[in-house]
């Protein structure tokens, strides 16, 4: 099988892995340290933050272990992986309106979201494939994930737009 007939028969896997990695970097680290405001944990928030999800990062990428909460399903997976873009408001309106506990919450969510959904897509792509095959939708999804990384560590820098950085 050719690149390209591999690269078609997985592209929802493809965009699944873009979009959790753009998602995760458009709002960790730029958003968390830049729009939160401030609160009792003066300095320490934004760190609070990043650990917060790094750690349930961390976490969610063991709960597929556990075979009967495993998500399998490719349609199921884009389906999560597009639903995430929801937390995008919800970050918006936690900023406006909540406190510093929701901020927490959302982004340890986000961080397990992230590791859950991550290596649920990287163990289902290979699976029903030979060597080779399997190889290279590997390295597919690791140049899918590179380039969600780039995208969205740019938009990361969106937040810092009309600043006075």
């Amino acid at each position: 099988m050719s690149g390209k007939q591999i690269l078609l028969q997985n592209w929802d896997y493809a965009l699944d892995v873009f979009l959790i990695y753009v998602l995760s970097l458009a709002i960790v680290p730029g958003f968390v340290a830049e729009d939160t405001g401030s609160h009792s944990l003066g300095s320490w928030y934004a760190l609070v933050l990043i650990a917060s999800f790094n750690v349930l990062d961390l976490v969610g990428r063991y709960i597929p272990l556990i075979e009967q909460i495993k998500l399998t399903s490719r349609k199921g997976l884009v389906i999560s992986s597009v639903l995430r873009f929801l937390l995008v408001p919800a970050f918006y309106y936690t900023v406006k309106y909540g406190d510093q506990g929701w901020m927490i919450m959302l982004t340890a969510f986000l961080g397990l979201t992230n590791g859950y959904l991550t290596v649920c897509v990287l163990t289902e792509a290979p699976k029903g494939l030979k060597g080779p095959e399997q190889n290279a939708v590997g390295n597919i999804l690791v140049f899918f994930l590179l380039a969600g990384l780039f995208v969205g560590a740019v938009l990361g820098w969106l937040w810092l737009i009309g600043k006075g950085w």
